[in-house]
């Protein structure tokens, strides 16, 4: 039996511990506090309790519902709360449900479009793995409506590129970004995805991805040890939008919404519901050891350990405590206290990745390298970046860009104030 398929698992405790051994004590609002028990995809009896509970309250309705949008779990809220109705008052129900029902059929029409593409990929022997998404919504959520998305993510392995690209063009897709500074783009290590548009705007963008970790940032220092080949060797046969395809394996799923959300500065909930959508939905089927090691084979264990982490934080999920302890860092950098110390004071700022990123590089040159590169990208990944349609990047477009990363300095900075609703 492979050692990643045998299943393990051990009964967790709920302390939450604060890097290597102290205590963390948040105060959350009732209105946070709801929307952290209604961003989990099943709620048991006891959160039930919790809920209703809450609901007793005087809430602040209109920042519930703004909060729920800006957390991507508005439709999740909406499904939680459905027993709870008479509670909530009509005009904020009829917004919940008005979101609801918008998202699925938004979901449907890409759905239909997935249909088409995958249907076509599979016709020509292409392997591919939906990423995120409908996938989620699907085969882990159990309901399209469930899951908010405007665009398909994809899978393919890199020496399939060519042939996808022709594909996607006498599909009617093009891309914005010039010919050949897409294809070489594709020999980089920056970026490992190219954006698919349609001129009618009611089809999805199709985001096609070659790697699992897809950010400007010069993360080649840690991607270069993830093996793809593995992906798809242990990903299994599925029928997702009533098409044939490949899904990952669901210690590899773990793996990538790790990283995808660690990408992302754990930035919204729906991030951390994926994960406990996922741990719930495989229970039982995920031997932790295997993943660990996988982890620390390809240089994600940091993300995994900080998404199972707050997943855990934030959601109360049942995650096992060796689990947690076999996979804390033995010393957290500066950079690294400072991100721990934001997200679990509820300021999620976008680029505060960026700490952990520097903190996992070893060395002054090296850090240096990271920063001046994270500065100045490769011509192509600016391109990529501004999805830009000419042959040459000048002056002016890396002038745009700098002005850009300032702007996220600045925003990280003010997200170290104490946040105050």
């Amino acid at each position: 039996m492979n050692p990643l398929r045998k299943p393990l698992f051990s009964k967790p405790s709920h302390g939450i511990m604060k890097g290597p051994g102290t205590m963390v004590k948040t105060n959350f609002s009732l209105e946070d506090k709801l929307l952290r028990y209604c961003a989990q995809s099943h709620i048991n009896d006891k959160i039930s309790l919790r809920v209703k509970d809450i609901l007793g309250n005087n809430l602040n309705w209109p920042y519930l519902l703004q909060k729920s949008m800006k957390e991507g779990i508005a439709c999740l809220a909406y499904h939680n709360l459905l027993q709870h109705k008479q509670k909530i008052p009509e005009n904020i129900w009829e917004d919940f449900k008005g979101i609801y029902y918008r998202n699925m059929t938004r979901n449907y029409g890409i759905y239909q479009e997935m249909n088409a593409v995958l249907s076509c990929f599979h016709k020509e022997t292409l392997n591919v793995i939906p990423l995120k998404g409908i996938f989620l919504a699907e085969k882990v959520y159990e309901n399209i409506a469930l899951r908010a998305m405007t665009d398909i993510d994809l899978l393919v392995k890199k020496e399939d590129l060519p042939r996808i690209d022709n594909i996607l063009e006498d599909m009617g897709y093009g891309s914005p970004i010039h010919k050949e500074l897409r294809r070489l783009a594709m020999k980089k290590s920056y970026m490992n995805s190219i954006d698919y548009f349609k001129k009618n705007e009611k089809f999805p963008t199709l985001h096609i991805h070659w790697h699992i970790v897809n950010v400007t940032l010069p993360t080649y220092i840690y991607s270069k040890n993830i093996k793809m080949d593995k992906f798809f060797e242990y990903a299994t046969r599925v029928t997702i939008a009533k098409a044939q395809t490949l899904q990952l394996a669901p210690h590899h799923l773990l793996l990538y919404l790790a990283e995808h959300a660690l990408k992302h500065s754990f930035e919204r909930l729906i991030l951390l519901s994926d994960i406990d959508a996922v741990l719930k939905k495989y229970e039982g089927q995920i031997n932790w050891p295997g993943l660990m090691e996988e982890a620390r084979e390809f240089g994600l264990d940091r993300q995994l350990y900080y998404s199972l982490y707050f997943t855990r934080y934030f959601l109360d999920t049942d995650i096992p405590d060796c689990v947690l302890s076999g996979l804390r860092p033995k010393k957290a950098a500066v950079f690294e206290r400072q991100f721990l110390n934001s997200i679990l004071n509820n300021s999620r700022n976008t680029k505060l990745c960026y700490l952990i990123y520097l903190s996992m590089i070893k060395g002054v040159i090296n850090k240096s390298k990271f920063i001046f590169r994270t500065l100045f990208p490769p011509a192509c990944i600016l391109a990529l970046t501004f999805n830009l349609n000419k042959p040459k990047i000048t002056a002016k477009d890396y002038f745009i860009y700098m002005r850009k990363q300032f702007f996220y300095i600045k925003s990280y900075l003010m997200s170290l104030r104490p946040n105050v609703k």
